[in-house]
């Protein structure tokens, strides 16, 4: 059901490039495509993680950022279905924010996505809650600010900057694959103005 369900939204966003009813069924989609996963090599891994890390010290473990938020989720009495669906809800509306402000045709993109790396991400909470954070941050560097006063833009800009390094930093501390991001905002700033502006998608 959920397959074809998968293959009529993915046809509908490249027919209705700019809908918001097509928008809202693909992001409702993605949360219960997230929530009904209840088996799988990968959710085993991630619920004996899960399951231990109440007991973990940040020495032990690679990804710090992602065990502050499982013991967070244990104080709260979560189980890992709770986890699981909060962490996965919270992405995916990162996701849904972070394309929005960078195209006009949201469903198109996301029906893109659909194809992949939605199947990798739904089964990877670690990477697509990495990922999601700098797709939502990624228009912070990729769309200019909106003033006339020359100054004004440019300390904007500054602010912006500053704020996708510590979002960058941040989703390192759930998967260090981002850090890519991170080498290539570097190059960014360092680079002489010359050699253009470099995007990454």
């Amino acid at each position: 059901m959920l397959i074809f369900l998968w293959g009529i939204l993915i046809f509908a966003g490249f027919l209705f490039p700019k809908s918001k009813s097509v928008s809202f069924m693909m992001l409702i989609f993605m949360i219960v495509t997230i929530a009904c996963r209840t088996q799988g090599a990968d959710y085993i891994v991630y619920q004996n993680e899960y399951k231990w890390s109440e007991y973990q010290t940040f020495s032990e473990v690679h990804y710090v950022g992602y065990l502050v938020l499982e013991q967070f989720a244990h104080s709260l009495n979560f189980t890992f279905e709770q986890f699981v669906f909060v962490i996965g809800m919270i992405s995916c509306i990162l996701t849904y924010t972070g394309f929005k402000k960078l195209t006009y045709n949201i469903n198109i993109v996301f029906a893109l996505y659909f194809l992949y790396p939605f199947s990798h991400e739904a089964v990877q909470t670690r990477t697509f809650l990495a990922n999601a954070i700098l797709i939502a941050a990624l228009p912070l560097i990729l769309k200019e600010p909106n003033e006339s006063d020359e100054k004004r833009k440019k300390r904007k800009y500054g602010i912006r900057m500053i704020t996708f390094f510590v979002l960058s930093i941040l989703a390192c501390t759930f998967h260090f694959e981002v850090s890519v991001y991170v080498v290539f905002f570097a190059l960014m700033l360092f680079l002489p103005q010359k050699y253009g502006k470099i995007y990454i998608f």
